[in-house]
């Protein structure tokens, strides 16, 4: 199969040149929280599902509850359906899904 051949134009963009400043700090934007610390709750041992990444203490994937949340299910209903989930792993759960989103590898405690 012959596969069609696309061009694109060449892009030019003119910078203009930046002077440097005194330093002033990053702009704060209020109602926007800083991501939990999800280490304390997210773990990953070979010797405990394979090596999958899951709650501490726990054999509950994080994958579990990120694909939950995704589906549109609420925080209670989730700790309804894991009892050994505590309210702290959902907000982990999704610290670690924007860690990951971030970095290509995300470190995980053993």
């Amino acid at each position: 199969m012959d596969w069609p051949l696309f061009t694109v134009p060449a892009i030019r963009v003119k910078l203009a040149p930046v002077q440097p400043t005194e330093y002033s700090p990053p702009a704060t934007v209020p109602n926007i929280q800083v991501a939990m610390d999800w280490k304390p709750y997210i773990t990953s041992d070979p010797q405990i599902m394979h090596g999958a990444v899951c709650f501490r203490g726990t054999r509950i994937p994080v994958s579990v509850v990120l694909d939950n949340r995704a589906a549109g299910e609420s925080t209670a209903t989730i700790l309804d359906e894991y009892p050994t989930l505590k309210a702290e792993h959902i907000p982990a759960a999704i610290g670690y899904a924007a860690d990951l989103a971030r970095e290509r590898i995300v470190a995980v405690p053993a």
